[in-house]
């Protein structure tokens, strides 16, 4: 497992990117916490897993381009990605912020910052 944390992060967003999830969640520490702008804080693995499964399972297309990775003086890293999908009739594009606090080498939090959070909880609301 990389111990540098930008390293980390780009293995999980390249893992993401391929639909490996058992290679992310891996990346992750066993009590990991997730922060989305649509289901709140999740904690733990399981929980993180689901979050990254539903944009495959619950959605006709989507993709989530990565266009940049930067270290931050903090110690976090923040991936800047562009997320685009498509789900019952409508369309998301969306620019996001992931904000990762890697310890021991592994994802211990990840935090979600969207461009329009009306929007992308419009996207992924069930009754859409």
């Amino acid at each position: 497992m990389p111990s540098d944390h930008v390293a980390v992060v780009r293995s999980w967003l390249d893992a993401r990117a391929r639909g490996a999830f058992d290679d992310a969640v891996a990346l992750m520490s066993e009590d990991v916490r997730w922060h989305s702008p649509v289901e709140g804080e999740q904690r733990g693995r399981r929980a993180a897993r689901q979050q990254l499964e539903t944009a495959e399972r619950d959605t006709a297309a989507f993709e989530s381009a990565v266009r940049s990775v930067r270290s931050r003086p903090d110690g976090r890293v923040v991936a800047f990605v562009r997320n685009v999908g498509v789900r019952n009739g409508s369309v998301l594009d969306s620019e996001q912020a992931l904000v990762f606090t890697v310890a021991e080498g592994a994802v211990s939090e990840v935090r979600i910052h969207v461009d329009d959070v009306d929007e992308v909880r419009a996207f992924w609301d069930d009754e859409a």
